[in-house]
């Protein structure tokens, strides 16, 4: 017989401009992200609500280092004494306690990127923090009670990661924004051809419902119609087809 999955709980928890997702499986639990600065004890909170003490916590997956997502970072480490999940990529910037702001994708974005990446330069954005796991590849996390892997997810960022859980939930940090009604295409983006092909293994991974860190769950067949939006606008900006 296959083995009995534990139910799966997925909480929405408030982290200030960005969404923490709490996925609770049984007695144990996976926080997604970290939120902004100073909005830890709103989400250890919230995850006492869910049922669940923060030293049962046994994981905190960061997607990526923006200063939105790492905020309470630190802090919940510590509260928590759960290990720090991210990508190798992004090491450095949790232990400087700084990241660069992304590219922009439009021509608004793209001023509103270069004005921040200036007044951002140089400057501690939020406590650092030592990872304990670097992602390089997909990582399975059954040893952490989730029946779900890590994959990377390049294209906001070049140290992005996935959550996909078995159930066919996806956490996909910043890998788009479900703020319009016609796109999930992110505001931001250091890399549009990857995103292209973060966006297609989303699609061809089995994935029917996507947590993105920004707005509403979504569905697949609206990343299937932004993604041909997203080729259209690459390929006019670059002169190159995207197979």
């Amino acid at each position: 017989m296959p083995p009995v999955l534990p139910s799966i709980e997925i909480h929405s928890v408030a982290g200030g401009h960005a969404h923490v997702y709490l996925v609770k499986a049984g007695d144990t639990g996976v926080l997604v992200d970290a939120g902004i600065p100073g909005s830890e004890e709103k989400i250890l909170a919230a995850t006492r609500r869910a049922g669940l003490e923060p030293e049962k916590i046994s994981l905190i997956l960061l997607t990526h280092a923006h200063y939105d997502h790492a905020g309470s970072l630190a802090e919940l480490k510590e509260a928590t004494g759960a290990p720090v999940c991210c990508s190798h990529y992004e090491e450095t910037h949790l232990l400087s306690g700084r990241t660069p702001f992304p590219k922009g994708l439009g021509p608004y974005t793209k001023t509103v990127s270069k004005l921040a990446g200036k007044i951002l330069a140089g400057r501690e954005q939020f406590n650092p923090v030592q990872p304990d796991i670097l992602i390089t590849g997909e990582r399975d996390l059954s040893e952490f009670g989730i029946p779900g892997r890590i994959v990377p997810m390049p294209g906001h960022s070049g140290g992005s990661i996935a959550l996909l859980l078995e159930n066919e939930a996806a956490f996909i940090g910043d890998a788009a924004f479900n703020i319009l009604p016609w796109s999930v295409v992110p505001p931001f983006a250091d890399d549009p051809k990857n995103l292209v092909t973060s966006w297609r293994y989303l699609l061809q991974s089995g994935a029917e419902r996507f947590y993105p860190g920004h707005g509403k769950p979504f569905s697949r067949d609206k990343l299937a119609a932004s993604l041909e939006r997203l080729i259209k606008k690459a390929q006019r900006e670059s002169g190159e087809k995207i197979d």
